[in-house]
C-alpha cells in the first residue's frame, strides 16, 4: 500500500507541476510535460508543512516558486527577476531542508556561468537576497565550449549548507560540484 500511496503522490506532482507550466507559459499540455519533463525545468518540494512547491521560470525569464493552495492553484513568488542585458536564467532546482526551501538557478552570460542560490526559513514568506555559489569564466579551449548546464541542489539535513552540482562543457565533458564556501571538486571526465 505504501508503494501506491508514493506512486499517487509522484503523479499528483507532475502533474500539478505539468498545470502550472501550462497556465504560466500560455502554453499547451504537451510543451508544459516537455518543459518539466524533458528540459528540467522545474522543480518540485514540499515545505515542513507539507505543501508543495514548484521552481520554474516564468514568461519574463525570472526565478519563480509557487506554493500550492487548498484550491489547487498555485501562488507564485517571484524569487530573483530576470537579469537585464544579454545574461538569462535558467534550470532552477529546489530542494528542502532543515524546514527551509532552497532554490538555486543558473545565469548564463556571455562571459560567465553563474550559480545563484536563495532560501527561504520555514515559517516565513520572504526568500533571502540572492549569492552566488558558483562562478565559471566561457574560456574556449580547443573550440570547448565551458558553460555549466544541468545544474542539480542539495542542502545537508541542518539547512545550512547547500550543494551545486552541474555539468561542464559540451557535450559534457566533465561534473563540477561546489558548496557555499567554494568548488568542492571538479575532476569528474566523462573521458570526451
Amino acid at each position: 500500500a505504501d508503494t501506491d500511496d508514493a506512486d499517487d503522490v509522484s503523479e499528483a506532482v507532475a502533474c500539478s507541476e505539468k498545470t502550472l507550466v501550462a497556465q504560466e507559459t500560455d502554453s499547451s499540455d504537451y510543451q508544459a510535460y516537455v518543459m518539466v519533463s524533458a528540459s528540467n525545468s522545474a522543480h518540485s518540494a514540499r515545505d515542513e508543512d507539507g505543501i508543495l512547491h514548484v521552481s520554474y521560470l516564468d514568461a519574463n525569464g525570472d526565478i519563480v516558486v509557487a506554493a500550492q493552495q487548498d484550491d489547487g492553484a498555485f501562488e507564485p513568488t517571484v524569487v530573483a527577476q530576470a537579469p537585464e542585458g544579454s545574461s538569462t536564467y535558467r534550470s532552477p532546482t529546489l530542494d528542502e531542508a532543515g524546514g527551509a526551501l532552497h532554490v538555486a538557478w543558473l545565469e548564463a552570460t556571455s562571459a560567465k556561468s553563474i550559480i545563484h542560490f536563495a532560501t527561504r526559513e520555514a515559517g516565513s514568506g520572504t526568500w533571502t537576497q540572492p549569492t552566488s555559489l558558483l562562478s565559471v569564466d566561457l574560456d574556449l579551449v580547443n573550440g570547448t565550449d565551458l558553460r555549466l548546464k544541468y545544474p542539480a541542489l542539495t542542502v545537508l539535513s541542518d539547512g545550512e549548507t547547500p550543494f551545486v552540482g552541474a555539468t561542464q562543457g559540451f557535450p559534457d565533458l566533465r561534473a563540477i560540484m561546489a558548496s557555499d564556501t567554494g568548488v568542492v571538486f571538479d575532476e569528474l571526465h566523462s573521458g570526451n
